[in-house]
């Protein structure tokens, strides 16, 4: 229930931020996912979710999200999110207008490199 929430949130920033048509366009896979279930939640509460892309790499990029009800941390965690080209059955470039749009709204650089 939780990452649905997350998956919602997603569809948006692709829909809205990147531009991208939902379903057609979207070329994204998930690679790897991640959760800090902190409290537990009831089917049908309200929450607010927290969500941005913190790393853009040259195939890949990386989103963070907080998962909150009423103001407190019910969840926190992360995904890292790999372009593909679905012909070639491997990852693709990001595209530099897509780059770009995203460096913009979220205020970092358009190619970032994974903390080691």
């Amino acid at each position: 229930m939780y990452l649905s929430y997350v998956e919602e949130v997603r569809t948006e920033y692709f829909r809205d931020v990147l531009l991208i048509e939902i379903p057609s366009g979207l070329t994204w896979v998930i690679a790897r996912v991640w959760c800090d279930y902190l409290q537990p939640l009831v089917f049908g509460e309200r929450v607010e979710v927290g969500w941005r892309i913190s790393r853009l790499g040259g195939a890949s990029a990386d989103y963070e999200f907080e998962i909150a009800r009423n103001g407190e941390l019910v969840a926190r965690g992360g995904v890292a999110l790999v372009n593909s080209d679905a012909r070639a059955a491997r990852s693709a470039q990001i595209p530099d207008a897509w780059r770009e749009r995203v460096a913009r709204f979220e205020g970092i650089e358009p190619r970032t490199s994974r903390p080691s």
